[in-house]
Order: structure tokens, then sequence, then C-alpha cells
């Protein structure tokens, strides 16, 4: 896998929250931030409608996958996706689709979270 470094503030922010406390400042500004849902380079040219990029944890729950930044997202799909549709929290939120869904932001990077359903839409 490719060296990750934080691309922007929110990417500083979220690598260097180890308390409580700084991870509810990170939280508090994915309020703000522009979110980059993996999008098929089908759905991207139009011949697909674009879908909710989800993954499977080992506990069988489905959690959809979200990314402070493209380049964050292009280095933990090792390069599978190479665009993206962006999105507001408070957008994605609105439009959810399963309530018993999480947001895995980050996957496999050092600032990945999983945000329950319900502290979603708290956040949002």
């Amino acid at each position: 896998m490719e060296s990750w470094r934080p691309a922007d503030r929110l990417e500083e922010t979220l690598q260097d929250a180890n308390t409580a406390d700084e991870v509810q400042q990170a939280l508090a500004m994915l309020r703000e931030a522009e979110l980059a849902l993996p999008l098929t380079d089908a759905a991207f040219d139009g011949t697909e409608p674009p879908s909710w990029p989800t993954t499977t944890g080992p506990d069988e729950r489905t959690w959809v996958l979200a990314y402070t930044s493209l380049e964050s997202m292009r280095i933990s799909t090792e390069g599978r996706f190479k665009h993206a549709r962006v999105s507001s929290l408070p957008e994605l939120a609105a439009g959810w689709p399963n309530p018993t869904w999480g947001l895995a932001l980050n996957p496999g990077l050092p600032i990945q979270l999983t945000i329950e359903p319900g502290q979603l839409a708290r956040l949002a």
C-alpha cells in the first residue's frame, strides 16, 4: 500500500486524535467537511447509476465507505477507485440508505473511524 500522509487539516486532526476529547473535536469537524464516496468508472461515465459503496465487516454488519480526501480514498482502495461523488455529512445522513448501516470513514488508514447509525444521525 502506498504511504499515506494527511491531505488537509481535518486529516491531521484525525491523525492526532488520541483522546476522547480530540476524537469529539474531529467528529465536530466532519459536520463541515466534504466526504468522498467512491464511484465506479461506469458510474462516473454515466453508464450505470451511482450506488452506495459498502463493505461487510467481520461482524457481518454493513458499512458505507467514505473518505476525507480523494488521496485517502485512492490509497485505501489501492487505486480501485479513481472517482468519487462529494457529499457533506448532513447530505449523506439525509439520504442514508439503511438505518442499520454504519459509516466506515477512511478504512484501513491510520485515521479510520467507524460511526454507528445513531451517532451519524446526531452528528449530522
